[in-house]
């Protein structure tokens, strides 16, 4: 049975001056990161490079350190600022993003086990709150990706938000939106500048 070879992943690479880990240049110098994982230092798309922590061209203090687990609140911060990233082919010239959320509409979160059984659809939404409106972007959620931009909607729309537990209930649209708990405090922030 084979056992994987202790490391992490590294979206970050290139380096300037050291070649691509797994690379026919890079196992000269004595990189011992996996070829095929690494698509022979030809990786397009995924989570990056993955980098052998024995590795002495690429590993563990040497370019790149070993990164350190991130907290739920840098992980929703990174969220939002993907978010605000990745919106910009959809706002006008001009236009600056205040807020940044995640929301779903569809069935209770907590109901998500039968929803799936019902067939029932899921829907994850961006919403960019700008200086001028409310953009609403279609969201597939397995890699944060932008589908698409759903509607414009007027800078003074409401969320109504409304206490549940554990996510928050709200209104956007005409449609029944949930906020995760993480958002809630923006989402009553934009409320409150909408009035």
């Amino acid at each position: 049975m084979l056992t994987p070879m202790p490391g992490f992943y590294d979206a970050a690479h290139p380096w300037p001056g050291v070649p691509n880990p797994g690379s026919d240049d890079a196992r000269g110098p004595g990189c011992v990161c996996p070829g095929s994982d690494n698509e022979w230092g030809e990786l397009v798309g995924g989570m990056g490079f993955y980098i052998s922590l024995k590795c002495p061209l690429h590993g563990r203090g040497r370019v790149s350190p070993l990164p350190s687990k991130k907290t739920p609140t840098q992980a929703f911060r990174g969220i939002r600022r993907r978010l605000v990233e990745r919106a910009g082919p959809f706002l006008e010239p001009g236009e600056q993003a205040r807020h940044a959320l995640l929301v779903r509409h569809g069935p209770n979160p907590l109901l998500t086990s039968m929803s799936v059984l019902l067939g029932t659809r899921i829907q994850f939404y961006g919403l960019i709150v700008t200086d001028r409106a409310v953009v609403v972007l279609d969201l597939d959620l397995a890699d944060l990706r932008i589908v698409g931009p759903v509607c414009r909607l007027p800078r003074h729309t409401r969320l109504s938000v409304r206490r549940g537990f554990p996510f928050a209930r709200g209104e956007l649209d005409g449609k029944r939106i949930w906020i995760h708990p993480r958002f809630i405090r923006e989402a009553r922030a934009i409320d409150q500048a909408a009035t």
